[in-house]
């Protein structure tokens, strides 16, 4: 359930969770992800700490930190290691509570990957993201694929420690 208004007021910055990848641009989940960032920013004007793939939707807003789709070793970075880089950012600079963008059905172990890191999430209102016929992560193009992805990486997750 989302917070209120005066609730989300008191956040110190706002992170958002990619969902998906279209090749080299970010596909429509990922742009829908970005318009819901815009619409809080410009409610809060809050610090931004974005993943790659919303951060390129937004490129005129400054941004507190930009998450790579790929760590140094190339590899593809999942949403525990965005998480984990973008809380790191909100404890360098003394933020302790952020609000979470994220697909819907992603949001949950996104919140709890944050809040297992200590840092305190909120949760604003985001309408239906769609899913990308054409992302390069299949599971984030249906339903049907996402949502036994999401049952399975929740699972892999509560057993690793992760939540």
């Amino acid at each position: 359930m989302p917070n209120s208004e005066e609730e989300l007021g008191t956040a110190q910055a706002i992170l958002s969770e990619a969902f998906g990848l279209c090749g080299d641009k970010p596909g429509k989940s990922n742009e829908a992800l970005a318009a819901c960032v815009l619409c809080l920013w410009h409610k809060l004007h809050l610090p931004l700490i974005l993943t790659r793939e919303v951060s390129d939707c937004l490129p005129d807003l400054p941004k507190a930190g930009v998450i790579s789709q790929r760590d140094t070793n190339g590899k593809r970075r999942d949403a525990y290691r965005a998480i984990v880089k973008e809380v790191s950012i909100c404890k360098k600079n003394g933020w302790v509570r952020a609000i979470i963008i994220a697909h819907p059905l992603h949001y949950w172990r996104c919140m709890m990957v944050a809040r297992k890191l200590n840092l305190e999430t909120l949760t604003a209102s985001v309408p239906r993201i769609p899913y990308d016929k054409y992302s390069d992560q299949v599971w984030t193009r249906h339903p049907a694929f996402f949502i036994p992805y999401e049952i399975g990486a929740r699972i892999f997750y509560l057993l690793t420690g992760k939540i």
